[in-house]
């Protein structure tokens, strides 16, 4: 038997984005209204909360674009899984190029954090 799933488009935003930029989802909100494509959009860490409360009642998911291995701890600037989850983000982008090139982050890295 095959499973079928659904087709997904997903966004990072990267370090873009500002509040103005949150009328961008609104835009999407009106015009993703099917169940046959998962749609995903990551803005920046400073936008999560209210890009969350934006699309509630919508076909669209808000993801994180990185989290931290470690659920708290003394680790300045960074986000950890459990926070994004009391967000209620269900997405996050884990092991990009960029990341691992920049911030020298290796498999091993990227296996914690996805287990966490």
């Amino acid at each position: 038997m095959s499973i079928r799933r659904k087709k997904i488009v997903a966004g990072n935003w990267k370090m873009n984005g500002t509040v103005s930029s949150l009328d961008q989802i609104r835009q999407l909100c009106d015009l993703i209204k099917n169940d046959t494509l998962e749609v995903i959009v990551c803005p920046p860490a400073t936008l999560l909360s209210q890009a969350i409360d934006i699309i509630k009642n919508s076909a669209i998911t808000i993801g994180s674009q990185n989290c931290h291995e470690k659920n708290s701890g003394a680790y300045t600037g960074e986000v950890s899984p459990e926070m994004l989850a009391d967000l209620g983000v269900q997405v996050v982008i884990l092991g990009h190029s960029e990341r691992r090139v920049n911030n020298f982050e290796t498999s091993k890295l990227i296996q914690d954090k996805a287990k966490a």
